[in-house]
């Protein structure tokens, strides 16, 4: 059931994205990439490696911060440390708002699939009330959680159930400012 959830959030994401840009003149694609390279420099300037990275994948700019930096074990309060990176970022959004954020909460596999379930929601939920707090509308920010079933590296080892906690910041540029 979660490996089908996770399956369409990233088909509608995907789809969402190609729709928007495949209506796309040269010129507005030239547009969204302009801000795409922008949005990935600045935040890139202000993130330091310690905090997260910042890639850019195909139409969007993704953070990525690592969830043992941002919350406690087992918890969704947000941490000293990851408050201030994330006021980084919404300190950008709220300047910049030709975008959506989406963010997603992943977990390792430790523990019961529906705690880690309900943890990424609720820390994925956290980021993004952060945000709202900070002044970002409500309505250009969602929240999903994809539990333990998204993972980057393997489980079997600390190191990679360290990657696997982690939060996503995905920026979409709203395609439509850029006709």
């Amino acid at each position: 059931m979660h490996k089908a959830k996770i399956a369409i959030l990233f088909l509608m994401s995907a789809l969402l994205v190609g729709c928007a840009s495949s209506g796309q003149n040269e010129v507005s694609q030239r547009k969204v990439d302009a801000f795409l390279n922008e949005t990935q420099e600045q935040l890139e300037h202000f993130i330091t490696a310690e905090e997260g990275i910042v890639n850019r994948e195909e139409q969007q700019v993704i953070v990525i911060l690592s969830g043992d930096k941002s919350f406690r074990h087992g918890s969704s309060e947000v941490r000293t440390n990851g408050l201030a990176v994330l006021e980084k970022i919404s300190n950008y959004l709220s300047e910049n708002q030709k975008s959506t954020i989406f963010v997603v909460g992943h977990t390792d596999s430790t523990g019961s699939a529906e705690f880690n379930q309900q943890l990424s929601e609720d820390r994925a939920l956290a980021v993004t009330e952060f945000f709202i707090a900070q002044g970002i509308d409500s309505k250009r920010v969602n929240s999903f959680g994809v539990g333990e079933w998204s993972p980057i590296a393997s489980n079997e080892q600390a190191s990679g159930r360290q990657e696997n906690r982690r939060i996503e910041v995905r920026i979409t540029p709203k395609f439509d400012l850029f006709k």
